[in-house]
């Protein structure tokens, strides 16, 4: 590989791209802005609506964004939306027993926000949940977000829900996600303690896909960096495959290359070190 060879890098965000939570750095702002100077495109690809990208970072350091882990995919030259299905009601209503049924917390997202849900048996782990949200709010954003939290879990069925989220401990995701067939959805590990489920076929591999053959950019042509199982489809359709320092087991058995950990600027260092 050469520098040259690259003319579309897609990376992550979260524990890929932020050197720490929910922060674009300057340093890794300036790494893909040089990057896109010298003729390579960049792809934001990530488990965000697409609306927090376009008003949280630069407009001079991407050229498209695949949000919702694949489900919109926004060519940003031609403000142009390839947009997927979302969950449907049937779907919705299969997924929320798994909340009862297990110690866990039930995020759904919507087109613009987070909406918190869970059996009222894990009352006390939703509550800290909560309080734990509005301090990471704080932190991050300087201001406390009022997380309400539903125990209807039926109210979910009636709204426009993206994609579910599980929250909780590693073992009990496990044994949840073995309940949810794959040949209906498709199911990620984000990290060891927070799991996505999507409608079948939506990932960021699809997305990164489409950006490929609208551009004609080949796979030999493409770098994709990534930290979570989220991102493996994503470096399976890429010709160089980065995995972070970080990065779940199932990426660093499949990567070409591989980079520093997330809070050592690993993915901005190593577009430094091989592409510019």
């Amino acid at each position: 590989m050469t520098k040259n060879d690259i003319k579309l890098f897609a990376t992550d965000l979260d524990g890929t791209l932020f050197a720490r939570p929910g922060h674009l750095t300057q340093y890794a702002a300036e790494t893909l802005r040089t990057l896109r100077a010298q003729g390579t495109r960049i792809a934001i690809c990530t488990g965000r609506h697409y609306e927090r990208i376009l008003k949280g970072f630069p407009k001079d350091i991407y050229d498209y964004i695949v949000s919702n882990n694949g489900q919109d995919i926004y060519f940003v030259k031609e403000k142009e939306h390839i947009s997927l299905p979302v969950l449907t009601k049937e779907e919705i209503h299969d997924l929320l027993p798994l909340a009862e049924k297990y110690p866990v917390i039930l995020m759904a997202s919507t087109d613009k926000d987070f909406l918190t849900t869970g059996s009222k048996k894990n009352y006390i782990a939703l509550m800290l949940f909560r309080i734990c949200s509005q301090i990471r709010d704080f932190i991050q954003y300087h201001h406390f977000h009022r997380a309400e939290i539903d125990f209807n879990l039926e109210n979910l069925e009636d709204k426009y829900i993206i994609k579910i989220c599980f929250s909780g401990t590693a073992g009990t995701l496990k044994k949840l996600a073995k309940e949810i067939p794959t040949d209906k959805y498709s199911v990620f590990f984000v990290n060891s303690n927070w799991l996505e489920v999507q409608p079948h076929g939506i990932d960021k591999g699809n997305g990164l896909r489409m950006i490929m053959e609208q551009e004609n950019i080949l796979p030999e042509q493409v770098c994709a960096i990534g930290d979570g199982e989220n991102d493996l489809s994503m470096l399976e359709v890429a010709g160089v495959k980065v995995a972070m320092g970080n990065a779940m087991p199932c990426l660093k058995e499949i990567a070409t290359d591989h980079a520093e950990n997330y809070f050592q600027e690993g993915c901005a260092n190593w577009v430094r070190k091989n592409l510019l």
